[in-house]
């Protein structure tokens, strides 16, 4: 029962914000990486960024899945490589932008896909920014 209650309150603050345009029926696709809770946190429009939050366990395991993603492309090994901040955008699935600590003061900004459950649900590391600072926003790229 807790995570209907909880779907309910995402889709009314989904449905608050699309009323104007005569949708009688709004449907939410729930990744099965993030839990009920931390959807029904968010601040969720279609296409619109969330703000920044502090990274979850479940966006841990997100970056954990992509890790050997980014040391591909970046040719680097992270024996540091701990998620602190993110943002969601809600499209035909979702994009996260995560902020992970990789030692030494330094950061990378993720953009990880990932597709729809019934579309496989598979995750991947779309883009990267290297260097980043502590203190820089996650905006995205």
């Amino acid at each position: 029962m807790e995570g209907f209650v909880l779907l309910q309150v995402l889709q009314n603050r989904f449905y608050s914000r699309f009323r104007h345009m005569g949708h009688q029926q709004v449907k939410i696709f729930i990744s099965p990486n993030i839990d009920l809770e931390t959807k029904a946190k968010m601040d969720v429009v279609c296409g619109g960024l969330s703000k920044q939050e502090p990274a979850t366990p479940e966006i841990q395991k997100i970056c954990d899945k992509i890790k050997w993603q980014v040391e591909k492309k970046t040719g680097n090994k992270f024996p540091t490589y701990t998620a602190e901040f993110y943002r969601m955008q809600v499209v035909a699935g979702t994009n996260y932008y995560i902020k992970v600590y990789v030692g030494l003061e330094d950061h990378l900004h993720l953009k990880v896909f990932e597709e729809l459950p019934c579309n496989g649900g598979q995750l991947e590391l779309t883009s990267l920014q290297e260097n980043i600072y502590h203190h820089a926003p996650i905006e995205p790229f």
